[in-house]
């Protein structure tokens, strides 16, 4: 079966579509780093006239942050994913712990799992991935909720996140996931997408499993033994 797409009368393969997709995000960057610069001229001249326009300028500002972080996690989709560096995993739950408490400080944080001396070759890319999660289960679980991090170490590597608060969404696709899809406004819809693309890569398994209770969602990433080297 073909796989071409018509555009007008050309055809359009698959390589193509990505490469304009790159393209395209890279042009976004540059457009975004260049309306920043401006911006912050703008911003220079407006703080000793007019207070109220200055901080207009730094609304716009934070906007094209996240649009610049926006594209930065499609390229985690749909380009390369970056070089892999080796992390300890007390290191991996420190740094994870660090960025839970600087975006989520009303919402307590559990860890769970046993110390170990244990070297993740690809540990950049895993914490990547266990912060995206982390990141849907702190916006879920709201200013009262909690959320849990556990790890298991036997003859697989398990990481499993959970949070009280709100259900997942059974409409959004898991099989796999898909880029785009979200329930939330202001969200991109990249998160679990993300995860799948890394745990796809390192040979693991990312599911979120059945909710036996209400307000209660779980998610696991599963990764072979081999993904860990004794420090």
């Amino acid at each position: 079966m073909s796989t071409k797409k018509s555009v007008g009368h050309m055809a359009l393969e698959p390589q193509d579509s990505f490469q304009m997709n790159r393209v395209l995000r890279h042009k976004l960057r540059n457009h975004s780093a260049g309306l920043k610069m401006t911006l912050h001229k703008i911003q220079q001249v407006l703080e000793g006239v007019n207070s109220q326009m200055a901080d207009r300028c730094t609304l716009m500002l934070n906007e094209l942050d996240g649009l610049e972080g926006f594209t930065e996690r499609m390229d985690l989709v749909f380009s390369d994913l970056p070089k892999a560096e080796p992390v300890m995993l007390f290191n991996m739950i420190c740094e994870l712990r660090r960025r839970f408490a600087s975006t989520f400080p009303l919402i307590n944080l559990e860890l769970e799992g046993q110390e170990c001396a244990a070297l993740f070759p690809n540990g950049s890319l895993i914490v990547i991935a266990l912060w995206e999660l982390l990141s849907n289960a702190g916006e879920s679980a709201g200013l009262e909720g909690q959320v849990t991090l556990k790890w298991e170490v036997n003859s697989q590597v398990v990481f499993t996140v959970s949070n009280s608060g709100e259900n997942f969404c059974e409409s959004i696709p898991l099989s796999p996931p898909m880029p785009f899809y979200t329930e939330k406004g202001r969200h991109d819809g990249l998160g679990l997408a993300i995860v799948n693309r890394i745990c796809s890569s390192l040979g693991g398994n990312f599911s979120v499993l059945p909710q036996s209770k209400k307000g209660i969602v779980v998610t696991q990433f599963e990764l072979p033994r081999e993904e860990l080297s004794d420090a």
